[in-house]
């Protein structure tokens, strides 16, 4: 995409070109070191959307593809990655940084672009007019500096280390080559990327909007013309699509949330504009209570808020590149900070399309100051260097922040310092310290009870964490009030049906885990514990119906083909045993275990001689005293029973 402007020929142009290139290598490597580490971090929170859909696990793209699923783009990618990485997070978290890196160069070309159509960065009181090539690295200057912000900034890490965000970052992908296109009078090719920004996350509708603004402050044409009136189309009919649910349901209730959703976030824009200038203390969960009352306070920042929009508006004339750049950080604010209610009142990652605003704003502005008069070459290197020291704070800042995202452990123990008094918070951070803490998971589990009573899942987490100390009585407790609150919770019915088990309560267990069956029959753990449940108590066609039926569910799972091949030799179905046990070495060839009961079947099937020798593989990768002893009196049985 060219960006000479008139004037540059021959060296000088080659020359500009090549620092185009140049700038663009750095651009997208500098973020992309920043954020390599996370290659090695977990999967978060709302990751389990699509790390648990079945059409993801089982590759069908068909069912994102028709009927067409919101943020279709996304999750066709999210398909494509479990097919070949399955549930590894480092090539997740690699492709959300490609993506950033990506960005943070659009941004550049972007900045660049509008720059040189704008015809900024000239200074108004000189006694020499600059030449084309000064006018342009100026330019250049500005641009790159702009893109650095926008990769740097902290408020970008959630967008990049959260991998459910991968909508955001591929939306705003489009959006950036959408305008990019547009400027360029390439209206077909923004099209065709503003319908796959909207395929990627609904944000990108405001593009219209985007357009319009551009019109009218680069060339006076403040009526929408036919690009802009088939864009507006595009984008009403995706508007309509996406808030098809929230208009939905009781009208009133929706009147109501709308406009505490809409008051609140007159307060949010300010968190976000805050945020912008600093990045500190940000967190995951933001403690954001709705307004439910118009006070002062809330009259002063609509206020504060009007004032800065009539500024930006009044400055259209004199510096219409400011005030586009003012509007378009509002603009992709739009869809989440307007009428249509979200779930939270604040995300960060809501703000990443933003950045490309705020970060030329004040790219822009330092490099106005910097050009003006007054500043000779000297003084001017000296203010530059001091102006790159921003981005260098910033990418601290950025790094430092990154290492929050670590683990669900260090994620929520962020969040919870910061919002105390939040439920999620305390419960997430509860939950995750089940396996590696259950004590200190208890009182943060007990604090989220507390903070919401009548929530099931807080509950529940107590029950796991009591049962990892061996308090089955205080378990069962926090169980029993998990199921009362929600006797339809899958994950609380098995949770009990595994307490009964426990407490060899046979039809108990089976109770509980047939009705986890009825509320979601394609969910294989259900049949997992009924099969365990059946086989312990001596069932064993029970357990074997209910190991096949959850392999056809998950045909991956060890347990269940290990339970599938031990009923199977209860049943002297050698053959069927011998294939099972065979299949399960293939899939683990390290367990000595698997290597042992396929010796057994192999055994009972009358072939001692390869029993033998599969016994004695077994041994050679027996790792504890245990798995030694019984590998050996298997091969002594063995051998007594050959001769």
């Amino acid at each position: 995409m060219s960006t000479n402007p008139s004037g540059l020929k021959g060296a000088n142009t080659r020359n500009l070109y090549l620092q185009i290139s140049l700038l663009s290598a750095f651009l997208s490597l500098v973020p992309f070191f920043l954020y390599l580490p996370a290659i090695h971090f977990s999967f978060h929170f709302d990751d389990q959307i699509f790390l648990r859909d079945e059409n993801v696990q089982h590759g069908r793209v068909s069912a994102f593809l028709w009927p067409p699923k919101s943020r279709l783009i996304t999750w066709v990618t999210f398909v494509i990655q479990y097919q070949l990485h399955a549930d590894q997070p480092g090539p997740f978290h690699l492709f959300n940084i490609v993506l950033h890196s990506f960005n943070s160069v659009l941004a550049f070309w972007l900045l660049l672009s509008l720059l040189s159509r704008f015809q900024l960065l000239q200074p108004e009181k000189q006694s020499m007019t600059p030449t084309s090539v000064q006018l342009f690295s100026q330019r250049l200057i500005s641009a790159g500096l702009g893109g650095l912000l926008f990769a740097l900034h902290p408020l970008q890490t959630q967008a990049v280390t959260y991998i459910y965000q991968r909508s955001t970052l591929l939306a705003t992908l489009f959006c950036f080559l959408a305008i990019l296109l547009y400027i360029r009078s390439s209206f077909r090719l923004a099209f065709v990327c503003m319908v796959l920004a909207v395929l990627s996350k609904e944000f990108a509708v405001v593009l219209p909007i985007v357009f319009w603004l551009y019109n009218g402050l680069r060339h006076a044409r403040w009526r929408p013309g036919l690009p802009v009136f088939i864009a507006a189309g595009i984008g009403i009919c995706a508007g309509l699509l996406w808030g098809i649910e929230a208009i939905s349901g009781d009208q009133t209730t929706i009147l109501k949330s709308s406009f505490i959703y809409f008051a609140t976030q007159i307060r949010v824009l300010w968190y976000y504009i805050g945020l912008s200038f600093f990045p500190l203390r940000l967190n995951v969960d933001w403690d954001i209570q709705p307004q439910q009352t118009l006070d002062l306070s809330w009259w002063l920042a609509l206020l504060l808020l009007a004032v800065l929009l009539w500024l930006l508006i009044r400055a259209r004339n004199r510096r219409p590149l400011v005030t586009f750049l003012g509007l378009l950080f509002f603009c992709f604010l739009l869809p989440t900070s307007t009428l249509l209610p979200r779930p939270d009142f604040l995300f960060e990652h809501r703000a990443y399309a933003s950045m490309l605003g705020f970060s030329g704003l004040v790219s822009l502005v330092l490099t106005q100051f910097l050009a003006g008069e007054g500043f000779n070459p000297s003084r001017r290197k000296v203010a530059l260097s001091a102006a790159l020291l921003v981005p260098v704070i910033l990418g601290n800042i950025a790094f430092a922040r990154l290492w929050d995202w670590q683990s669900e452990v260090t994620l929520w123990r962020d969040a919870v310092e910061k919002s105390p008094r939040k439920y999620r918070t305390n419960l997430n951070y509860g939950m995750a310290l089940i396996e590696t803490d259950p004590e200190e998971a208890i009182v943060f589990l007990n604090r989220a009870v507390q903070l919401n009573p009548s929530a099931p899942f807080a509950h529940r987490g107590l029950g796991e964490a009591y049962l990892r100390l061996n308090r089955s009585r205080n378990a069962a407790d926090a169980w029993v009030r998990a199921h009362r609150l929600d006797p339809n919770h899958f994950e609380t019915l098995l949770a009990v049906g595994e307490l009964k088990a426990r407490q060899d309560d046979f039809f108990g267990a089976r109770e509980y885990f047939k009705r986890a069956q009825e509320i979601d029959a394609r969910d294989w753990r259900p049949y997992f514990q009924l099969a365990q449940l059946n086989a312990r108590f001596g069932f064993t066609k029970n357990a074997i119906i209910q190991s096949e039926l959850g392999l056809n569910l998950n045909p991956d799972h060890k347990g269940l083909r290990l339970l599938l091949a031990d009923a199977m030799t209860v049943n002297e179905n050698w053959s069927r045993a011998v294939e099972l046990y065979t299949d399960l070495i293939e899939r683990d060839p390290g367990q000595s275990l698997f290597y042992f009961r396929l010796a057994r079947a192999l055994a009972a099937f009358g072939n001692r001689d390869r029993a033998l020798s599969t016994v004695r593989k077994g041994l050679e990768l027996a790792l504890t005293e245990m798995e030694r002893e019984t590998g050996l009196d298997l091969e002594q049985e063995l051998s007594k029973k050959s001769q």
